[in-house]
């Protein structure tokens, strides 16, 4: 994006956050970081192109993979006294 070549740039930064997604539960936690870079840039590209509309979308997207995960049910009972 720094060369200002918008057009190219938007497929290879789609193309590159659906590939982290898809690998995600496949990426070790010190490079999960990547996936929110990934999104960050899009907010960025699409910021920079004035498409607010698509910005908006990606920083819900983005919000979404800030979320703290569900904690897993241990399949455990706790009985009230």
């Amino acid at each position: 994006m720094a060369r200002k070549q918008y057009a190219e740039a938007e497929p290879l930064l789609i193309s590159g956050y659906n590939g982290l997604r898809e690998r995600e539960a496949r990426i070790p936690a010190a490079n999960k970081p990547r996936l929110h870079k990934a999104a960050e840039r899009l907010i960025r590209f699409y910021e920079e192109t004035a498409q607010p509309d698509k910005a908006a979308e990606w920083k819900q997207k983005l919000a979404e993979l800030t979320k703290p995960a569900p904690e897993a049910k241990l399949g455990v009972e706790t009985k009230e006294k």
